[in-house]
């Protein structure tokens, strides 16, 4: 669910949902994405360097060209959750939207890399990543998206709640009740949820099974670089056959976090306050690092 908040959007797209501040999941980012890699393809030696190299050279463009500007947008929308009224559900739609930027750049960077990587990947190596996403889908429908609609929505509750307290500290029961009422109506878009989800896998899987292994001509190459770049830069928008049904889903997802803040008590503010002003400390600090580096 993309449009959870500015804030899970923005560290979601870093890459950092998972940890508590940016600075710390960036120093961890590098053995985790080769660690992915090696899970995903088993890398041989040469591979394992390549990726290692290229994931070095990501990170340190990322740090020098992305992190302060995203530290400002960020203090952007920390000043207007600060500001009377609550943000409406029409200005958390616009930062949402604007969130995108910082994916593109990033698909860019990475095409090049997966393609030559890409190259060298062996049938059993693109078989093995198949079953790594078949697995990854079995946890998925078991832990978050089980057949049973009724264990479906008491999934949804418990990881909305969770995802807003980490934010805002314990929810009230108003704010309880309104995601309660959205679960129940955002039931009608299950099997948009798993479509969309499936549909990224096969575009991704796609592009990369157009790069015939064997090394490339610089032509064929600079190609299957530009469709793997506009591969990526689609891959988080909605199937066109979707887009009606998945804009209403992100409507609902504003509206509902537009809720959640105008319930939010004055320590809930301060609480997300806080959590914005460490990110936006973090991202300007490893700016600062790389900068220096340079």
């Amino acid at each position: 669910m993309r449009a959870l908040c500015v804030g899970l959007i923005t560290v979601g797209l870093l890459g950092l949902s998972g940890c508590s501040t940016p600075r710390l999941a960036y120093e961890g980012l590098p053995y985790l994405l080769q660690w992915e890699a090696q899970r995903t393809w088993s890398l041989d030696d040469q591979q394992a360097d390549f990726t290692r190299q290229r994931i070095g050279v990501l990170l340190e463009w990322h740090r020098r060209e992305q992190l302060r500007p995203l530290a400002n947008w960020l203090q952007s929308v920390r000043q207007q959750l600060r500001e009377a009224p609550p943000p409406s559900a029409e200005t958390i739609g616009q930062w949402r939207e604007s969130a995108e930027q910082w994916w593109q750049p990033v698909a860019e960077r990475l095409a090049p890399d997966l393609v030559r990587l890409a190259e060298t990947l062996t049938p059993a190596q693109r078989a093995r990543m198949r079953g790594r996403i078949d697995d990854a889908n079995a946890r998925w429908r078991r832990d978050i998206h089980p057949p049973s609609a009724r264990m479906r929505a008491s999934r949804r509750e418990e990881r909305l709640v969770e995802r807003v307290e980490w934010l805002m500290g314990e929810i009230n029961s108003a704010q309880r009740e309104t995601i309660r009422e959205y679960v129940r109506e955002a039931s009608v878009f299950d099997a948009l949820i798993e479509a969309e989800r499936m549909g990224k896998q096969t575009r991704l899987l796609g592009a990369l099974d157009s790069v015939e292994p064997g090394e490339l001509a610089a032509a064929a190459r600079a190609s299957a670089e530009l469709r793997f770049a506009a591969t990526l830069e689609r891959l988080w928008r909605p199937d066109p056959a979707r887009i009606d049904q998945a804009n209403r889903f992100a409507l609902a997802n504003d509206a509902l976090f537009a809720k959640l803040f105008a319930l939010a008590s004055t320590s809930q503010r301060s609480a997300l306050d806080r959590h914005l002003a460490g990110w936006i400390e973090d991202l300007n600090t490893l700016a600062n690092r790389s900068a220096k580096r340079g």
